[in-house]
């Protein structure tokens, strides 16, 4: 928002800013999923006139207020997106995916990594006409959830402001140490 003074465009901020998070808690988004990320404010100035030695001056202010929102009813996204632009947000920063509780497939695709490396490592061994000893270590490189954007697609419903919610692929990467058996 802008206005002349600071503290008029810290008051247009700050209506603006009630009347979307009035909005989003009557969409109901719970207030725990609701963070202010940023507020700032700070002045305008003009362009310098055509004189070098003309210094420039504070024209107006400008007050931001950046609000990170977590929408656990997917369906309802496209809703929750329009309805605060139509009450005063205009700037949108980005949209990510995550799981809520990603434990059980975080631990699915460790269990999987592990299953991988062995199998590598059995072949490894073969190839190499050896066999394959115990295990002298085993480390977790990285596990992470991540969008992933295929064919699978499914458009959300929203006449508004469609958004696709994909798929989240969960990756475990880990490193094994085996002896070679005697």
């Amino acid at each position: 928002t802008e206005a002349k003074t600071a503290v008029g465009a810290l008051e247009k901020n700050s209506t603006s800013t009630s009347a979307v998070l009035d909005r989003l808690n009557a969409l109901g988004i719970d207030l725990r999923d609701l963070q202010t990320r940023n507020l700032s404010l700070s002045p305008r100035w003009t362009s310098r006139s055509s004189s070098v030695d003309a210094p420039p001056e504070i024209s107006g202010f400008v007050a931001t207020n950046t609000i990170t929102v977590r929408v656990r009813d997917l369906p309802k996204l496209g809703e929750v997106l329009d309805a605060v632009v139509r009450d005063g947000a205009n700037t949108f920063h980005g949209l990510s995916f995550g799981l809520q509780e990603p434990r059980s497939a975080t631990d699915e695709a460790r269990k999987q990594a592990v299953a991988d490396a062995i199998a590598k490592a059995t072949l490894y061994a073969q190839a190499a006409g050896v066999a394959l000893g115990d295990v002298l270590s085993i480390s977790e490189d990285r596990a992470a959830a991540q969008p992933f954007g295929g064919v699978e697609m499914v458009r959300m419903a929203s006449d508004v402001v469609p958004v696709a919610e994909g798929e989240l692929t969960i990756r475990a990467s880990v490193t094994m140490i085996f002896a070679i058996a005697d």
